[in-house]
Formats: structure tokens, C-alpha cells, sequence
């Protein structure tokens, strides 16, 4: 990622935008409709709910990332003085934590996201654990279906010769 010096990033939405955000983004719609038309083209009678809980879960999944993405993780100002958690850390070094990809200091900082192009902090950490649990839980309800649907075809295919 080229950075231009001075510049600070706010958020996973400004520029420049990393590769792997990219490719993430793209194969993450890729696969969602190509899902959408394998149910379309085989669940039949249950058409209406699998439609409706995939649909739920592309928004649930897309607005956790809209969410961890757009928040900005930054200490603002003088932020870290008038936080009472402030007293709690043994070192400033270890809550905060500065971040060379976004150019800024964030608080408690777990790592910084390539795939969201942002750092994920204590204001986006939430967010960014929804995120990825309901990933996951999208990702097995697509293979459930596409395992699904190939067992239907294999099933019938010796009816086809």
C-alpha cells in the first residue's frame, strides 16, 4: 500500500485501498450470488425461507463490515487523559499502539485488518468479532447448500442417461 507522508487515514472506506480489500470484497459478492443461484435453481418449496435467512446473513455480514470499517479507531486529541481505562495500563506502549498503513495512534489496538483496510481498536473490536463469527456462520450455510445441491444431482444423475 503506498501511503502518501502526512496524510491520515480516518477510516477503511479512504484511500488507498489495499489489495486484499479488494479481492475480499469481490469474492465475498462473487460467491453470495453465486449461491443466490444455486438456490434459486434447485431448493423449490423452501425457496422463500433459504432465500430469506441467506438474506439475512449477507446483511448482518455487510453491515458488521460497514461498521468496523467506517468507525475510526483513532485516539482523538487528548482522548487517552480523560479515559478512566487509561489508568489501568501499565505503559502508554502497551494500549496504544501507533499504526505505519493508517498513520495515526490507536487504543488497544489488536492488529490492522488488510482485508478491511483499517485497524481494528476497542471502538471497532465488537464489530469486527460479529463480523467474523457471522462470516463463518455464511460461509458453512453456503457450503451446506452447494453440498446439498450436489447430492441432489448426483442422486439423479443415472436418471438422466
Amino acid at each position: 500500500m503506498i501511503f502518501e507522508r502526512g496524510k491520515r487515514r480516518k477510516n477503511g472506506f479512504d484511500t488507498p485501498y489495499s489489495w486484499e480489500q479488494i479481492l475480499t470484497l469481490f469474492f465475498y459478492f462473487l460467491s453470495t450470488f453465486t449461491n443466490y443461484a444455486i438456490i434459486i435453481s434447485s431448493c423449490g418449496e423452501y425457496l422463500i425461507c433459504i432465500v430469506t435467512l441467506n438474506t439475512i446473513f449477507v446483511a448482518i455480514v455487510l453491515s458488521n463490515w460497514y461498521f468496523v470499517s467506517s468507525v475510526n479507531p483513532e485516539i482523538q486529541g487528548n482522548e487517552d487523559s480523560h479515559n478512566h481505562l487509561s489508568q489501568w495500563c501499565w505503559t502508554v506502549q502497551r494500549c496504544n499502539s501507533f499504526c505505519i498503513d493508517c498513520n495515526k495512534t490507536i487504543y488497544k489496538i489488536d492488529h490492522h485488518c488488510n482485508f478491511l483496510n483499517t485497524c481494528i481498536g476497542e471502538k471497532n473490536y465488537l464489530y469486527f468479532l460479529f463480523l467474523l463469527i457471522f462470516t463463518d456462520l455464511q460461509m458453512f450455510y453456503h457450503l451446506s447448500i452447494i453440498i446439498s445441491f450436489s447430492m441432489d444431482n448426483i442422486k439423479y444423475m443415472h436418471l438422466v442417461r
